[in-house]
């Protein structure tokens, strides 16, 4: 096979890029893990697996078989087999929810189910299935407002970076019976490249009505979002990153107002 490496797209490339940082943050800055250790160890193991799989899938497109023969043979193979297939999963249910229940949004019925399966869940908080049936209709609800399988879990990988990104408040000092609210004063600062003051850090994109979006790499709207890149940043001609970079650097930094 001989090398391609237009496979690996913009989009894709950014998101190693930030998940890769987030692995790096995760050694640089200590913080708490499962067993209360101050190294988030499984933080870094399962984003770099997730890169190094991912690479894996994508390898011999890229260096030719024999170079990535070479490589697996050497340093061994790093492979991601999911236990279990949420695409097909969501496919069957929405087939089932809709020949079961119709086609449409039903968005007012879907709310009033979640409502129900909530008071449920009060009566009875150590059932998982009552908590499975808020999931299912959460899902059931993000197809019929267009969402594919693929996009609803981009957006779940998307959310939990977000609020991993957030700074969160010590929850020994948080009330058992409140939502513990993450410190919103960070959401709204100055993106770095226009100053746009509605830049969003923890959603990895700037606000601005002209900045660059995931939409230009092909991917749906509510897609894991690129780490603030403004409009301005992006060579629309070339599609190159490397430009989108250089660009950054380069270019003035404009007046938000335009």
């Amino acid at each position: 096979m001989r090398a391609d490496h237009s496979i690996i797209t913009p989009a894709k490339l950014l998101r190693w890029i930030q998940i890769i940082e987030q692995a790096v943050d995760k050694l640089r800055y200590p913080s708490t893990n499962a067993n209360g250790g101050p190294l988030c160890a499984g933080g870094v193991y399962w984003r770099l697996v997730d890169v190094a799989a991912d690479l894996d899938n994508h390898l011999a497109q890229v260096e030719g078989d024999e170079h990535a023969s070479f490589l697996r043979a050497t340093h061994g193979v790093i492979t991601k087999t999911p236990a279990f297939d949420l695409v097909a999963h969501l496919l069957r249910q929405r087939e089932f929810s809709e020949r079961t229940f119709g086609p449409g949004a039903r968005t007012k019925g879907v709310i009033d189910h979640i409502r129900k399966e909530l008071a449920e869940i009060e009566a009875a908080p150590d059932d998982v299935e009552e908590w499975v049936d808020v999931i299912i209709l959460a899902f059931d609800g993000a197809w019929r407002a267009g969402w594919e399988p693929e996009a609803i879990i981009q957006a779940i990988v998307a959310k939990q970076l977000k609020n991993e990104s957030r700074k969160w408040p010590d929850w020994r000092t948080a009330a058992p019976d409140k939502a513990i609210e993450h410190d919103r004063s960070a959401d709204v600062v100055s993106c770095d490249t226009c100053r746009y003051q509605e830049f969003d850090l923890d959603g990895f994109y700037c606000r601005h009505p002209k900045s660059l979006d995931q939409t230009s790499f092909g991917l749906s709207t509510n897609a894991m979002s690129l780490s603030g890149l403004c409009v301005r940043n992006y060579d629309d001609k070339t599609k190159n990153t490397a430009a989108l970079w250089e660009a950054r650097k380069a270019q003035p930094i404009e007046d938000s107002a335009k």
